[in-house]
C-alpha cells in the first residue's frame, strides 16, 4: 500500500511538472493540440485571424495595409514559438503523458522556432535525452522516433545541427546513450556548425571523453566510434582540432583515457 501511495506521489508531480511547462511554454490554448501537424508547428488559429484582419486593412488602406500584412507573415515566419505537448512532457518526464499523447501524435514531434521550424527545431526525443529520462526514450524510440533527429538551427540545420547522442553523451547519460544506439543511432555523428560542419564539430566520443564518461565512452567505441574523430574548431578545422583521447588527457579523466587505449 505504501508503494502505491509512494507510486501515486510521483505521478502526481509528474503531472503538475508537465502543466507547469506547458503554461510557461506553449503557445496555444488548445487541448491536445489539434493545431499541430507533424512534424513542425503550422499558423496558429489566432495568427491566422490577424492575418486576415490586415489583409482587409489592406485592401483599404491599400500600400501601408499590404505592408503591414508582409510584415506580419515575415514575423509569424520567424517568430511564431510552438513547443508541442509530447516535447513538455518528455522534459517533464511525464511517461504516462506522453504514452497517451503518442496515441494521436507522431513521436517526431517536437518545439519549433518559425513557422515550420525554419529558425529552429528540436525533437521530443532529443529533449528526454538531455534530461536522461530513459524511460521516457525508450517509450518514443519504441513509438518510431528518429534516433538521429535531434536539434537543427536554420533552414534544414545550416546554421547547427545536433544529434540526439550528443546531449546525452556529454552528460553521462549511459542508459540513454546505450538506447539511442541500439536504435540505430549514428556514434560518429554530433554536433556540427556551418552547413555540413564546415565551421565546427564535435563527435558524441569526444563529448563523453571531455567530461570522463567512461562508460559511454566504452558503449560508443563499441558502436563503432572511431578514436581519432573528436572536435575541431573554425573552417575545416583551421583553428585547431582536438582527439577524444587528448580531451580526456587533458581533463585528468583517467578513466576515459584507458578506455579509448583499449
Amino acid at each position: 500500500m505504501a508503494g502505491d501511495a509512494g507510486d501515486e506521489a510521483v505521478a502526481q508531480k509528474k503531472e503538475v511538472r508537465f502543466e507547469e511547462h506547458q503554461r510557461n511554454w506553449t503557445t496555444t490554448a488548445q487541448e491536445p493540440n489539434a493545431n499541430y501537424v507533424h512534424p513542425y508547428s503550422p499558423p496558429r488559429i489566432p495568427d491566422l485571424a490577424i492575418s486576415l484582419a490586415l489583409l482587409v486593412a489592406g485592401c483599404a488602406v491599400k500600400g501601408f495595409g499590404a505592408t503591414l500584412v508582409a510584415l506580419y507573415v515575415l514575423a509569424a515566419l520567424l517568430f511564431v514559438v510552438n513547443d508541442h505537448d509530447v516535447l513538455l512532457a518528455a522534459v517533464a518526464g511525464n511517461d504516462t503523458k506522453v504514452a497517451t499523447l503518442l496515441k494521436v501524435f507522431d513521436p517526431k514531434c517536437g518545439g519549433a522556432v518559425g513557422m515550420f521550424g525554419i529558425v529552429a527545431f528540436r525533437s521530443a526525443l532529443v529533449a528526454a535525452a538531455m534530461e536522461g529520462h530513459a524511460s521516457m526514450v525508450k517509450l518514443l524510440l519504441e513509438a518510431g522516433a528518429d534516433p538521429q533527429q535531434g536539434i537543427t538551427v536554420g533552414p534544414a540545420g545550416c546554421l547547427m545541427s545536433e544529434t540526439c547522442l550528443c546531449a546525452p553523451a556529454d552528460k553521462g547519460h549511459a542508459a540513454v546513450v546505450e538506447l539511442l544506439l541500439k536504435a540505430g543511432a549514428d556514434p560518429q555523428q554530433g554536433l556540427k556548425a556551418g552547413p555540413r560542419g564546415s565551421l565546427g564539430s564535435m563527435s558524441p566520443l569526444h563529448a563523453a571523453a571531455k567530461n570522463g564518461h567512461a562508460a559511454v565512452v566504452e558503449l560508443l567505441l563499441k558502436a563503432g566510434a572511431d578514436p581519432q574523430k573528436g572536435a575541431a574548431w573554425g573552417p575545416f578545422g583551421v583553428f585547431g582540432t582536438e582527439s577524444p583521447l587528448r580531451a580526456a588527457q587533458k581533463n585528468g579523466h583517467e578513466a576515459a583515457v584507458k578506455a579509448l587505449r583499449v
